[in-house]
């Protein structure tokens, strides 16, 4: 399977629905990651739903623009999407993931036969050699970084071949849900703790570091030495699962909130961009 259709995405949809199968057997027991949260087969299948169209939207891309190569997912993670990219389209995924976390939540690609490298972007360059792979998958996890996001994506740019594309999704801090807040008062960003006495970092307890818009986003990327292929604001998940039951007033809700962003797609909460590698900004330097 090369081409995306609707067919293939009915398959995509299928591929999906057997995770919760596979996910209910491997998180049957609930294990705690190396911050002492519970991760258990609940929590692994809300994450499921609410990736759902995120991970439709990724492997329609890469399957568009590279039918046949080397990809790399950053942040694997539960690793679905890298799954249907694998099983049903053939390609050549490996995944990185910061090493603590791979007996946690790397258990779904592993039953699936990804390779998971351990490894994190930090202020020394990752074990990959220069020149690796065609492509690299960022998904939900700049917001994460505690580095200078220009840092990554230099270090992702030395991994990428000649002309690599690199595939990036994080939430748009200018969404409709942030500008409400906005409007009466309210922070979009995360508190600091009071108590930070256990803590090496304050940021340890924050879920996101810092979100972007589109506009920094782009500008990040181009001075990283990427020319901007593709860019778009998306819903992170436009389509609820079928098997996913919801009430009327839930289902109102959602149709006037999709028309509204059908309107105003700036409002929209995650952003997508596709920037393919021209060269190495080698002038860059950061004081250590």
């Amino acid at each position: 399977m090369t081409l995306i259709d609707e067919g293939n995405m009915r398959e995509i949809d299928n591929t999906v629905r057997q995770f919760v199968r596979d996910i209910d057997e491997l998180y049957k027991n609930d294990i705690r990651d190396y911050k002492g949260r519970i991760i258990n087969s609940e929590h692994v299948r809300n994450y499921l739903f609410t990736s759902w169209y995120r991970i439709r939207e990724i492997v329609e891309l890469v399957c568009r623009l590279s039918p046949s190569k080397r990809i790399l997912d950053i942040g694997i993670g539960y690793g679905f999407y890298d799954i249907v990219l694998k099983e049903n389209f053939r390609l050549d995924v490996t995944g990185m993931e910061v090493e603590e976390n791979i007996p946690v939540y790397c258990l779904l690609p592993q039953s699936h036969g990804i390779s998971i490298i351990p490894g994190r972007l930090c202020k020394t360059p990752c074990s990959i050699p220069d020149n690796t792979f065609d492509v690299v998958i960022l998904s939900e996890v700049i917001e994460h970084l505690r580095i200078s996001p220009l840092r990554a994506l230099l270090e992702i740019n030395r991994i990428l071949k000649p002309n690599g594309l690199l595939l990036l999704t994080t939430p748009n801090i200018a969404n409709l849900s942030n500008v409400l807040k906005l409007l009466v008062g309210s922070n979009v960003v995360e508190m600091f703790p009071d108590d930070d006495s256990e803590l090496t970092h304050i940021t340890d307890s924050m879920t996101h570091i810092r979100e972007y818009t589109m506009k920094e986003l782009k500008t990040l990327m181009n001075r990283a030495g990427y020319k901007i292929i593709k860019s778009k604001y998306s819903l992170s998940n436009n389509k609820m699962p079928p098997h996913k039951n919801v009430n009327w007033k839930q289902k109102t809700k959602r149709a006037t909130l999709i028309s509204v962003l059908a309107i105003f797609p700036p409002l929209r909460s995650l952003l997508v961009v596709l920037g393919q590698k021209l060269y190495h900004p080698d002038n860059l330097h950061f004081g250590d």
